[in-house]
């Protein structure tokens, strides 16, 4: 009985030294996704802070801040999403600004494209969830 305790503790370690390797890998993916960024950008990572948060109603206050609530639909607010990632950023012909977003919902990784003009999010699209 003894031995077994001594087992399921190590593991027990390895789970949360893992939980916290995961959780700072999310910070800083999300520091390096906004230093990619112009001097110019939107305020994307309190954004990121405040939408993804993992809180109800966390993703339609924050959209509704940042940009027009009438951007986001209902399938949007369903999932409660944290650990924001910022994987890619381009900018189109026409100026605007956008970033594919990966985060966690549940168990689940979905990916997110949100999109900037003059300091305002004026698109965000839930891509689906991520299959690796």
């Amino acid at each position: 009985m003894g031995s077994d305790w001594g087992v399921n503790k190590k593991l027990l370690q390895i789970a949360v030294w893992g939980s916290m390797l995961l959780a700072a890998m999310g910070v800083l993916g999300v520091m390096r996704g906004c230093k990619e960024q112009s001097a110019n950008s939107p305020p994307l990572m309190d954004f990121l802070q405040e939408a993804f948060s993992g809180e109800e109603g966390a993703l339609a206050a924050a959209v509704a801040k940042y940009g027009d609530s009438s951007i986001i639909s209902d399938d949007l607010t369903i999932f409660l999403v944290t650990n924001p990632i910022v994987e890619d950023t381009f900018t189109q012909p026409n100026g605007i600004t956008c970033h594919h977003i990966r985060a966690t919902a549940g168990i689940t990784q979905r990916k997110y494209e949100i999109c900037w003009q003059e300091g305002r999010l004026i698109k965000i699209t839930d891509l689906g969830m991520v299959l690796e």
